[in-house]
């Protein structure tokens, strides 16, 4: 992936024999659209924070990822559930903040370590998520 630096889409789906953690993705960062359906990658989805131009983003059946979409994805909204304590379902969602990825679908079906589901649809409720 280096030296691409200008990619925005990036379809890896299927790609079982690929090793290794987002970081290099995580590089790419006029990316918008990235499949990993199917890979077999591993660690956090935490680097994903930093690609400010996502709009798509599918891990379905990518079991070696693990995380939290609202961590990842919605840092302002998740610290100030937690600093408020208040019960979840029950905040406000926050206007986006311009350091946050414009996502607009989401895709996490049978990636059973990722976590933060819920709290991802209240602070993106415009969002689609498939699980």
């Amino acid at each position: 992936l280096v030296g691409l630096t200008r990619l925005t889409h990036l379809n890896l789906h299927g790609c079982d024999k690929l090793v290794g953690g987002l970081e290099p993705i995580a590089r790419l960062d006029k990316l918008r659209i990235l499949n990993l359906n199917w890979t077999n990658l591993k660690g956090t989805i935490a680097p994903l924070a930093s690609l400010r131009h996502l709009e798509q983003v599918s891990l379905d059946w990518c079991a070696g990822l693990t995380g939290n979409l609202a961590e990842t994805f919605c840092p302002h909204f998740h610290a100030q559930r937690h600093l408020r304590g208040t019960p979840r379902g029950h905040v406000k969602p926050p206007s986006r903040p311009d350091d946050v990825p414009p996502l607009s679908h989401v895709s996490v079906f049978r990636a059973l370590r990722i976590s933060g589901l819920h709290d991802f649809t209240v602070a993106r409720p415009h969002c689609r998520l498939d699980r």
